[in-house]
């Protein structure tokens, strides 16, 4: 599969790590955070209490990157609290933070129906309200999400085949597969 085209994994049916899948779901974005670490900087992932965050970077210049990780499959009220809560304990526990990434199994929709707000909308609020409370801190910290979407288009780079395979028992039929196949049947 060519890092272009999409995966079609169903999130409900990632394995389970620990007998939970929140702990698996966990494990495989601090396994994708690890890979878009610069070099030079120090990964370290976290166990319970984790401060907020379940793994964080810390850079040469001793700024910081945070990952949060919740196993969601719905964006209603007492998801975004828990996500206050973490933002808040991560702002205290990590006074150098400067990127927050949000990971959730989810896209957010974004209906503009008028009849409520969109998880979009609430998205837009949430990341108005936490950056308010880094500047009160004197703090400026970038939140991003990375929904199903993002997390689909990282898994489906070649070198994370391992891990869709890992956390999904599902291999992918790729150029480097059939390249593979091709040279042992050439030897026949």
């Amino acid at each position: 599969m060519s890092s272009h085209e999409s995966l079609d994994l169903d999130w409900t049916s990632i394995r389970p790590l620990n007998g939970s899948k929140q702990d698996a779901f966990e494990e495989l974005c601090t396994q994708l955070a690890r890979e878009s670490c610069p070099s030079g900087s120090q990964f370290i992932r976290k166990g319970r209490p984790d401060s907020g965050v379940e793994a964080h970077v810390v850079h040469s210049d001793g700024t910081e990157w945070a990952w949060q990780s919740k196993y969601f499959d719905a964006m209603k009220d007492s998801q975004w609290v828990q996500l206050d809560k973490s933002v808040e304990t991560a702002l205290a526990g990590h006074p150098n933070l400067t990127l927050f990434f949000v990971c959730v199994p989810l896209d957010l929709a974004d209906g503009r129906t008028g009849r409520s707000k969109s998880a979009r909308q609430r998205w837009n609020e949430r990341v108005a309200k936490w950056s308010g409370w880094a500047t009160q801190v004197g703090m400026s910290v970038k939140f991003i999400w990375q929904g199903s979407h993002e997390l689909l288009t990282e898994l489906a780079r070649p070198q994370h085949g391992g891990l869709v395979h890992f956390f999904f028992g599902t291999k992918y039929l790729n150029d480097e597969w059939f390249q593979a196949r091709l040279s042992i049947s050439a030897q026949f």
